[in-house]
């Protein structure tokens, strides 16, 4: 398989990209965006995924998986060094989600195929000689928010942002779904959650709303996602989007 890196940090993709050559894949590793965007568009063979380094966007202003999707580009695309998950399963399984929530509806796209690599990736990365030359110091790896008072204060402000942005039917799914961040939350559930609020929503209603939400939240951030899940929904969040979006 072919993959193409946007980096920063030539020293950590180097050692990523000979993990995986040494498994017989093709890496090519770009350093100026310029030169990576006019790679991607021109090339007659398309590579098989794209891996940007997350400190290369403000992703409070700019959203790369809309960006790609305005000029026509379908190539799958990760964050190889995302700052959600703790461990290399973890990253692993989050991939796979973003994945299939950005392309799932692409037919070409092959998990399978791309399982054994991201793996190799993901175990790369965790590594710790790669872990030096990675700079994720300066982003938050724990998902959610602590029980101290300032994150309790972030969290409420952040809620306060998107009170004022959405409805008041779609801001209380999506209230439910943030202050359960990371479980799943069942239709019925979501029913009986809004019952107390004083809102009763058949079924249809909250679909939609969810549908809402999820096409205004990949337009307004590429760090909050709402999953569907076997259980129900699921809903993501950097902890430092808390600090951006604000």
């Amino acid at each position: 398989m072919t993959f193409y890196f946007y980096t920063k940090h030539r020293k950590a993709c180097k050692k990523i990209t000979k993990a995986l050559e040494d498994n017989g894949h093709t890496c090519n590793t770009y350093i100026n965006s310029d030169e990576f965007y006019k790679s991607i568009l021109k090339i007659k063979t398309c590579p098989d995924l794209l891996l940007i380094d997350y400190l290369t966007y403000d992703h409070s202003i700019f959203n790369i998986y809309r960006y790609m999707h305005d000029i026509g580009c379908s190539i799958p695309l990760l964050f190889y060094n995302s700052p959600f998950p703790k461990d290399a399963d973890s990253r692993l399984k989050y991939w796979i989600m973003a994945l299939n929530l950005h392309y799932g509806h692409i037919g070409s796209l092959d998990i399978d195929s791309l399982f054994p690599p991201l793996k190799t990736i993901a175990e790369t990365i965790e590594a710790h000689s790669t872990k030096a030359h990675i700079s994720l110091d300066r982003i938050s790896r724990t998902s959610g928010f602590s029980k101290d008072e300032k994150d309790r204060t972030q969290h409420e402000a952040l809620l306060a942002v998107y009170k004022k942005q959405l409805s008041a039917s779609i801001f209380s799914v999506f209230e439910i779904l943030f202050t359960n961040e990371g479980r799943a939350v069942s239709i019925p559930e979501l029913q009986q959650l809004l019952r107390k609020r004083g809102v009763c929503a058949k079924e249809g209603t909250i679909y939609s709303a969810i549908s809402r939400l999820r096409t205004y939240l990949d337009e307004k951030t590429s760090e909050i996602h709402i999953l569907k899940a076997k259980e129900g929904y699921k809903l993501f969040i950097n902890a430092e989007t808390t600090n951006t979006i604000l």
